[in-house]
């Protein structure tokens, strides 16, 4: 697989999976080692030691995936609405990357300095926008230079 910039523009959807067997918090983790994002991060980690039935317990360094949260409609087994977040943790317990299952959908959580960088990239395009037009918005009132 590429590099880890890549999996922030991918998704994925396992149909035949979600419709054999549905999705719950039971067998949320069954259907993330599917895809991509598994593949990527997956070997190595404790969930592929025990799903090949190695008795392995997490040491400083390990890592493993977890489900950390659903939503209601998730742990009733509405696939439609629910939502599910998933967490890569190294251990001792340091979260790496978030995943998001809405909707048997698969999503990578950007990072936050890829937030950050989108955020500030969009505010300087605007700023830069409203110089080159003699235009200056605030939150009351707009201003234009003529």
């Amino acid at each position: 697989m590429g590099d880890l910039a890549d999996l922030a523009h991918v998704s994925f959807v396992n149909t035949e999976f979600l419709e054999k067997n549905g999705l719950t918090p039971k067998n949320v983790l069954e259907y993330f080692y599917t895809s991509p994002f598994y593949l990527h991060f997956g070997e190595g980690s404790l969930n592929e030691q025990r799903r090949r039935g190695l008795q392995v317990e997490a040491q400083a360094g390990s890592h493993e995936f977890v489900l950390r949260t659903a939503n209601e409609d998730a742990k009733a087994g509405v696939v439609e609405t629910s939502i599910f977040v998933l967490q890569r943790l190294q251990h001792p317990a340091t979260s790496k990357e978030t995943f998001y299952v809405i909707s048997g959908t698969i999503y990578k959580a950007p990072e936050l300095s890829e937030l950050l960088k989108s955020s500030i990239g969009q505010s300087a395009i605007g700023a830069t926008s409203s110089l080159a037009f003699g235009c200056f918005e605030t939150k009351n009132h707009r201003r234009i230079y003529g």
